[in-house]
C-alpha cells in the first residue's frame, strides 16, 4: 500500500509503504521529496480552528475527525506547528511499552493534551479497535473522554502505565 504525503497546500512531501503481510518485519518505508518538510500526513485537511489529533500511523487518522499522522511516534523539529492550535497527541495503546510511555511523558512536558487510554480497551491502536467492532464514532467519544493535559496527564499517564 503506497500512502502520499501533502503539505498544507497540496503539495506531495513524502509517501509511505506499507507491507500488509502480517508477519513482514519492515512493515513501514516513508522516503521524503522533501528533505526539509515536516513529515505529517492529513496537512492538507487539518483544520486548526479545531483540535487537531496527531496519532501514529496514517490508517489510523483515516477513522477520527480532523487527525493527522506522524508517519511513527515523534513529531520532528521540522514541524513547526501552530502554538495556537490545539494538538491532542494519541499515541498507540501499549502501556507496556516503555518508549511509547517516555514519549507520551516527552509530550506532556511539552505542555500537549494527551489521549490516555481507557484501561478497558485492549487493541493496540485505533485500526485493531476498528477491526475489533468498535465504530469509529466510539473511538472518537473514548479518545475525548480521555483526553489529559498537565498535571492530570502524568496522574492518568501513571495509572495506565501500570495497568
Amino acid at each position: 500500500l503506497i500512502i502520499p504525503f501533502f503539505d498544507k497546500s497540496g503539495e506531495m512531501i513524502a509517501f509511505q509503504g506499507r507491507s500488509l503481510e502480517p508477519n513482514n518485519p519492515v512493515r513501514y518505508i516513508t522516503i521524503k521529496i522533501t528533505e526539509n518538510e515536516c513529515k505529517l500526513f492529513g496537512l492538507e485537511k487539518m483544520d486548526e480552528s479545531k483540535p487537531v489529533y496527531v496519532v501514529e500511523g496514517p490508517i489510523d487518522s483515516l477513522f477520527l475527525d480532523n487527525a493527522i499522522a506522524m508517519a511513527g511516534s515523534d513529531l520532528s523539529s521540522s514541524c513547526n506547528l501552530n502554538s495556537d492550535t490545539e494538538f491532542v497527541i494519541v499515541m498507540d495503546n501499549e502501556n507496556r511499552n516503555k518508549e511509547i510511555v517516555n514519549k507520551i511523558e516527552r509530550f506532556i512536558k511539552k505542555g500537549y493534551s494527551v489521549c490516555i487510554w481507557d484501561e478497558k480497551i485492549r487493541q493496540k491502536d485505533i485500526n485493531d479497535m476498528i477491526l475489533s467492532g468498535m465504530s469509529a464514532e466510539d473511538v472518537q467519544a473514548s479518545i475525548e473522554s480521555r483526553t489529559f493535559k498537565g498535571l492530570q496527564a502524568k496522574l492518568a499517564l501513571n495509572k495506565w502505565k501500570r495497568v
